[in-house]
């Protein structure tokens, strides 16, 4: 995230990707303590047991919000779509690995996965939801969005931000 903002020369969408990975993280464990589902039986858990809450994964809820969010964040104001519809192909394509791994693990039941994938997908909707509202006061106010560069390539900041 670091190299992030040193390299774009700002800090909004960094920002987003650090806040929202944050708020999933946070809401998985209180879903967890919610929800108080059990894990599967121990016997089936390749490496060791774990008796922490099942339901949503967190592994599958981190590892989902980071890949969609940065998806989203780095490929939504390019001009070409292809790389966003890629970006957000191979973020699918590793959440559904990890999902699958943590069942094969014998750690989580597969609603635990797809809960998990849901609330990532539910803050990528907020982030999404904030980072339109925020690019829309910016452009609405005249100026070019706070603390944005253009990046190479020729975009305006406006699309960049």
């Amino acid at each position: 995230m670091l190299g992030w903002v040193f390299t774009a020369r700002h800090a909004w969408r960094p920002l987003l990707l650090a806040g929202g990975t944050l708020v999933a993280i946070v809401g998985v464990r209180l879903i967890a303590e919610l929800v108080g589902r059990a894990r599967p039986p121990v016997r089936g858990m390749l490496i060791g047991p774990e008796l922490s809450e099942s339901f949503p994964s967190g592994h599958v809820v981190g590892a989902a919000a980071i890949m969609l969010l940065t998806a989203y964040l780095v490929f939504s104001r390019r001009r070409n779509p292809r790389a966003a519809v890629a970006a957000f192909v191979v973020a699918s394509l590793g959440i559904v690995a990890t999902a699958a791994s943590r069942v094969y693990l014998g750690y989580h039941w597969a609603t635990d996965a797809v809960g998990a994938a849901c609330v990532a997908l539910i803050v990528l909707g907020l982030v999404i939801a904030i980072d339109t509202y925020r690019t829309s006061r910016v452009a609405d106010a005249g100026s070019p969005a706070l603390g944005a560069a253009p990046i190479s390539g020729g975009t305006s900041t406006a699309e960049n931000g």
